[in-house]
């Protein structure tokens, strides 16, 4: 729980991702699946440090009480080993695989996660830092792996910068806007107006345009290939980019509607917003990186989403 395993593969299929579109067929498993779990360290050592760092507005929430830190079933400072010692396994991996400038660049990326961490309640923007972690992470991993970045890379990297900044700004924002209304956090709806007062969420104008902004720069970036780039493309393809791009937009004009604030509901809309945003990926890369590859990156994250919430939780959604 304190980890959030359950999307870690979604964190750790960026770079492999970015690798692959410059080099589909010169990749070598073994260079991926290192790059693979430095990733998932990466994102261990991002999560078990924002729960030591929102520690003291989760306490407001009466919701989070099973939260590992909340409930002092860990206690704060082994949250902090935990994530010592998870960045140091990563960077000392890129030292024995990746070696040279490049431990530079993913020192770079990483510092950015974590200073995410240490000023996300309190700096509005702070999820662009998250942002261009990921986008960093990703030329890494292309750079790492294949010496290079191509076009498509880039867009990748792009893709999932987006996405995280929306997963970041969005859904970990409206989810949380109650308790951090309480605790006098600085997050995008906060900044932008949204407001819970006598348990109904009044969203504004801007929050709403704001959040459809970044939803439709992710959908523009996934057909940029095909009509920028002049990527081979099949009708089915487009096709499949276009419905999942529409059902993660509806998911999100739904999440943005005001009324009463249920947070559970918030979360499962959201959650299935950002797994068909998710979709475009994979799907943008199909005729790139052939049918096995394009099952592997698309299963991937969702199968080890599935499993471990169910490991973890149960059958109820995760209460983060």
């Amino acid at each position: 729980m304190l980890t959030r395993i359950q999307s870690g593969a979604a964190t750790a299929i960026a770079p492999v991702a970015a690798a692959l579109a410059s080099e589909p067929y010169g990749c070598q498993l073994p260079s991926l699946a290192v790059l693979f779990v430095m990733g998932l360290l990466v994102h261990i050592f991002g999560f078990a440090l924002n729960e030591y760092m929102d520690l003291r507005v989760d306490r407001l929430a009466g919701e989070l009480s099973t939260k590992p830190l909340v409930s002092g079933d860990i206690p704060p400072h082994h949250a902090l080993y935990i994530a010592i010692t998870a960045v140091f396994s990563a960077v000392i991996l890129s030292v024995i695989f990746f070696p040279g400038p490049l431990v530079y660049l993913f020192i770079l990326a990483t510092s950015l996660g974590g200073a995410y961490d240490l000023y996300s309640k309190r700096m509005v923007g702070s999820d662009l830092l998250l942002g261009t972690w990921i986008f960093v992470f990703c030329i890494y991993g292309s750079l790492a792996v294949t010496g290079k970045v191509s076009a498509l890379a880039l867009v990748v990297a792009l893709l999932f910068f987006v996405q995280l900044v929306f997963q970041t700004a969005v859904t970990g924002g409206l989810k949380d806007v109650e308790h951090d209304l309480a605790g006098g956090a600085r997050t995008p709806p906060i900044w932008l107006g949204v407001r819970v007062e006598n348990g109904e969420i009044r969203m504004t104008p801007a929050f709403r345009s704001y959040s459809i902004a970044w939803k439709l720069a992710n959908i523009v970036l996934a057909l940029l290939p095909f009509v920028v780039l002049g990527s081979r493309y099949n009708l089915v393809q487009i096709a499949l980019l276009l419905f999942a791009g529409m059902q993660a937009m509806r998911l999100t004009i739904q999440a943005l509607q005001g009324g009463v604030f249920d947070r559970k509901k918030k979360m499962n809309l959201l959650l299935r917003q950002e797994i068909f945003s998710y979709i475009l990926i994979p799907v943008m890369l199909f005729t790139t990186v052939g049918f096995r590859t394009f099952l592997t990156i698309l299963l991937l994250p969702i199968l080890w989403l599935a499993f471990w919430i169910l490991a973890i939780y149960g059958k109820r959604l995760p209460n983060v």
